[in-house]
């Protein structure tokens, strides 16, 4: 009985452990949205990695190239 408790309470205890601090993806791409792309990452893409991250900029490039062609300008 004791260890069908603790297995599942450490390996959730390290989940919570490793998860602080960090952010995602979706919290990278918010970051990128809400304001200009300079020549440094955001600190909430800097967990993401170098092909994730490119991914996200080409996300948001198309997503601004297709607002430009819908509003006109």
């Amino acid at each position: 009985m004791r260890r069908h408790v603790t297995i599942p309470l450490v390996a959730g205890l390290l989940f919570a452990l490793t998860s602080c601090g960090s952010y995602s993806a979706e919290d990278c791409r918010k970051a990128l949205a809400s304001g200009p792309i300079t020549s440094s990452r955001p600190k909430e893409c800097q967990d993401i990695d170098e092909e994730d991250y490119k991914a996200l900029l080409a996300d948001r490039a198309i997503q601004e190239g297709l607002s430009k062609m819908t509003d006109g300008n």
